[in-house]
């Protein structure tokens, strides 16, 4: 074998070995129109404890949640993605968390934003969040990263990210499952989350 042979085979190896790795870290790492304001009135929110479930799920609604360092628009995108998710399921509440100096900083979900561009711009947003030892979800954490997608209509990849926080992962690859919110790969503007894992979540909340 020739010696350009060689090093062209190794550099075929080289390349498919970390798209391989990419592939893992990726699938391991990711846990990822008309405005309507989310209702923050002390009326509609009443704290209700969610227990005695095995799936995935928040044990208490309302969750609190505080949006960091993210530009008008994206603060936008959040909160109506939220609001999506309350209109989708009925007992899914979402409430601005209030800290007060000397206490510890701890919302339920955390947003922030980085104006920088992921993974050759493939990666637009990610979410990570915490497990207690009863399947309890705490600690979530949503980043959204340099993504112009969807301008003025609906925030899909907000909504994607948020049900990541609700335990949902990605469905298949195939092409049926496109229009699907929680579809792995860019999402059509229109997508939206199934009748499935509607039933699902109101299964868990009520």
């Amino acid at each position: 074998m020739s010696k350009e042979r060689f090093i062209y085979i190794g550099i075929i190896l080289g390349i498919l070995i970390i798209a391989g790795i990419y592939f893992i870290y990726n699938n391991d790492n990711e846990q990822d129109s008309e405005e309507i304001e989310i209702d923050n009135s002390e009326d509609y929110f009443n704290m209700r404890e969610i227990s005695n479930i095995n799936v995935l799920h928040w044990n208490h609604m309302p969750l609190t949640y505080d949006i960091y360092d993210c530009p008008a628009e994206k603060i936008k995108r959040a909160v109506e993605a939220m609001a999506y998710l309350e209109d989708k399921v009925e007992n899914i509440q979402f409430i601005e968390y209030e800290w007060n100096v000397g206490e510890e900083y701890e919302p339920d979900i955390f947003w922030t934003c980085e104006d920088i561009q992921m993974e050759g711009g493939f990666v637009v947003a990610e979410a990570y969040y915490d497990i207690t030892d009863k399947n309890e979800i705490v600690n979530g954490t949503i980043w959204l990263y340099n993504s112009h997608h969807c301008v003025n209509q609906r925030p899909v990849n907000e909504i994607h990210e948020l049900l990541h926080l609700f335990g949902l992962g990605h469905t298949p690859t195939s092409s049926e499952y496109w229009k699907d919110i929680m579809y792995p790969y860019a999402l059509g503007c229109d997508a939206d989350i199934s009748e499935k894992d509607i039933a699902y979540r109101k299964s868990v909340y009520g």
